[in-house]
């Protein structure tokens, strides 16, 4: 299957005049309606259904389907996805006609059952013009989503509404968005002129961060190891703000960030590993964080030997919170030997849901399943903070006396925003870093 090369954003709709070309795979069956029969509640076929009458359809010999009156469906027989979140679909059609059009993708499971999300709107409503045109805008399904089908949604205020649709189509392209923002990049191959002092961003937005404890800086394996409880670093107090990730719910907007994490986990770590956490209040007798807000990755692997990721966004730890936890099938046994370092690309969307964070391992693009905590939410209160970025640990106040990480740290970068480097989606990002097992070192500033 071709894969075609252009680079088309989430958001992009093109309208272009009709003499289309592309030498990619159309995956939509019967794109040319022979054989339709679109009135027939035909399961795998072209249907078509009235929703606001007056409403009609018509098959022409000419290999067009056309739409009139109010409000009308027309929906595609379904295609086989490549279950990979790195790609988007482009859906195209030739049009022409009076009033609007809508285009929506229709996600199924493997089951046939409804994906998560299972409507997705790639068109928003289109006005049409009486001359031909092509449009094209794309759809971007999660994991789960193994079926799709292609909706075309006719209507007119006036109920005179006409859509000709001819050559309809779905193709595969590699998914980009608008390029994301390097806020930090720690490589411990290349720290910096005092290693055992502080540790040097390359990207030189941050000052260094702080040496604290005994993080020991090995050169000959590029990394940074941490055995000790009291051992982490520790960014500038000047630079905290740009690593306050807000949610939806209180900015009004997502904030997403990537973390990407070069790292072994090498004996007990029980959380904290990269950290923006603020104690404000706990209670005395109990010890509950009443209010803290912040975020917190963490790497850990628990007294029962669970190894897991996961990610706090919260308020405090009661219900104030969301965690999302992955590894493995059961959420804790991330499949990781001690001395054995590994690429973890964590993204968080920022709009405040568990279930959609994502985590992806070694270059594989798809990611790790998520069991979400299901026991708290955020409200729309900040989780902001001022207390400064630290790595390795720094919260004496969390995991009552356990070592926050034990391992080694080779790299971690942060980016902002749903892209990465060049519009990347976070999992072609990793699979780039990853590099089939020979991890790409130092600031990254382009492919090459």
């Amino acid at each position: 299957m071709t894969v075609a090369s252009r680079k088309i954003w989430p958001w992009a709709v093109a309208v272009m005049a009709l003499g289309h070309a592309s030498s990619a795979e159309n995956l939509l069956p019967h794109s040319d309606f022979a054989g339709a029969d679109p009135k027939a509640n035909v399961e795998e076929g072209w249907r078509w259904d009235s929703v606001r009458a007056p409403s009609d359809f018509a098959l022409s010999d000419d290999g067009s389907v056309t739409l009139t009156g109010g409000k009308g469906f027309l929906r595609s027989p379904s295609f086989p996805t490549r279950q990979d979140s790195a790609l988007s679909y482009v859906i195209g059609a030739d049009v022409h006609g009076r009033g609007a059009m809508r285009i929506e993708m229709i996600w199924w499971n493997r089951n046939r059952k409804p994906a998560s999300p299972h409507v997705e709107v790639a068109l928003h409503e289109h006005a049409l013009s009486e001359d031909p045109q092509r449009i094209e805008a794309t759809a971007h399904p999660e994991g789960g989503a193994v079926f799709g089908q292609v909706r075309f949604v006719q209507s007119s205020e006036d109920d005179d509404g006409l859509l000709v649709i001819r050559s309809p189509s779905v193709e595969i392209t590699e998914r980009y968005f608008e390029p994301g923002l390097l806020l930090l990049a720690l490589d411990a191959a290349d720290p910096g002129d005092a290693p055992q002092k502080q540790w040097e961003d390359l990207t030189g937005l941050n000052r260094p961060f702080q040496v604290i404890g005994a993080p020991v800086n090995d050169p000959a394996s590029g990394v940074y190891r941490i055995a000790g409880r009291d051992d982490y670093f520790e960014g500038a107090a000047e630079d905290e703000t740009r690593f306050d990730f807000d949610t939806a719910k209180a900015a009004g907007r997502s904030q997403p960030f990537t973390a990407v994490v070069y790292s072994s986990l090498d004996g007990p770590s029980y959380g904290a590993f990269i950290n923006k956490l603020d104690l404000r209040k706990s209670d005395p007798e109990t010890g509950v964080m009443l209010d803290a807000p912040g975020w917190m990755l963490n790497l850990t692997w628990g007294e029962f030997n669970q190894k897991q990721i996961s990610v706090h966004q919260m308020l405090n730890n009661t219900n104030e919170r969301i965690i999302s936890r992955h590894g493995g099938n059961d959420g804790s046994s991330l499949d990781v030997q001690p001395g054995d370092m590994h690429l973890y690309v964590v993204h968080v969307p920022g709009d405040g849901i568990a279930g959609n964070i994502q985590v992806f391992v070694d270059g594989r693009k798809i990611p790790e399943p998520n069991f979400p905590w299901a026991g708290g939410g955020l409200p729309d209160r900040s989780i902001q903070n001022d207390v400064p970025l630290r790595i390795g640990g720094g919260l004496p106040f969390l995991a009552k006396g356990h070592p926050h990480f034990t391992g080694a740290i080779g790299f971690i970068e942060i980016w902002t925003g749903r892209g990465l480097l060049e519009g990347m989606p976070p999992e072609r990002y990793g699979a780039y870093r990853w590099n089939n097992g020979d991890p790409v070192r130092g600031l990254i500033t382009g492919v090459k």
